[in-house]
């Protein structure tokens, strides 16, 4: 959904719930918005996530080993991660130093 400047866009209460269990996470996707635009900012979100869905599957279907090489086959994919009180969102690079 694309909001034009002036109009409220409306969110739905499991949107508020995850919004309310990351609430630094969800102000700071807030200012990308307004840095870099919504449709940018929410393309690179829902990339990261479908990466993690398909990342998640790759591991329950053919292993950690497969999952592993995945993982790194679509690091380009790993565009945002961010984690607060226990939860993450999007997917972490396989380059970074905690992995």
């Amino acid at each position: 959904m694309r909001v034009e400047p002036g109009q409220v866009k409306v969110v739905g209460a499991a949107v508020d719930q995850r919004r309310a269990a990351m609430p630094t996470v969800a102000a700071f996707i807030d200012l990308c918005r307004l840095a870099y635009g919504s449709e940018l900012v929410d393309r690179q979100l829902a990339t990261a996530q479908q990466a993690r869905r398909e990342h998640a599957q790759v591991l329950a279907q053919q292993g950690a080993v497969a999952a592993k090489r995945w993982h790194q086959a679509n690091a380009h994919r790993c565009t945002f991660f961010a984690t607060e009180g226990g939860r993450e969102l999007g997917l972490k690079s396989p380059y970074g130093n905690d992995l």
